[in-house]
């Protein structure tokens, strides 16, 4: 697994924390085959990046401080030219976003800190994708963006 560094260039948009919720969301899986994964996600000007939460955090103020300088392993990456689409469910106070990539690729999460807003989250997003692909059309719809290269001479 890769560990996340920076590229040169690449900045940090936004940072949080985050669940990775991979199948079905029921309670037996959630307790034993791991449904949710708590990450620490990074918007950047080029890509998307969840890495895994240290473990350490839960050993004292020494370890915590020591696991901010150690790089994180990439459970998952979304490079902002291959997002096709944001779903956002419409339940009010929901925190969930689904990602698309344009190869069929589908990653759920949800925003579980109480600094995560979504609307943030979606129009940081939004505006970096329209930065790192200048001939993007962004379309709203009822079910989330979905980000429509423009046809050429429009």
């Amino acid at each position: 697994m890769e560990k996340f560094r920076r590229r040169p260039g690449e900045e940090i948009l936004l940072k949080g924390t985050i669940d990775y919720l991979r199948g079905e969301q029921t309670f037996k899986a959630i307790m034993f085959k791991g449904a949710v994964k708590e990450c620490k996600a990074y918007l950047t000007t080029e890509r998307f990046v969840a890495c895994e939460e240290s473990s350490l955090k839960m050993f004292g103020l020494l370890l915590v401080l020591i696991s901010y300088f150690v790089a994180k392993k990439i459970v998952f990456e979304i490079p902002l030219d291959t997002l096709a689409s944001i779903s956002i469910p419409k339940e009010k106070g929901s925190q969930e976003l689904c990602f698309n990539r344009s190869d069929g690729a589908e990653f759920r999460i949800r925003l579980n800190s109480l600094f995560n807003v979504r609307d943030k989250w979606v129009d940081t997003l939004s505006d970096a994708v329209k930065n790192a692909r200048p001939g993007v059309e962004i379309q709203e719809n009822d079910t989330g963006i979905e980000f429509v290269r423009r046809a050429a001479g429009a």
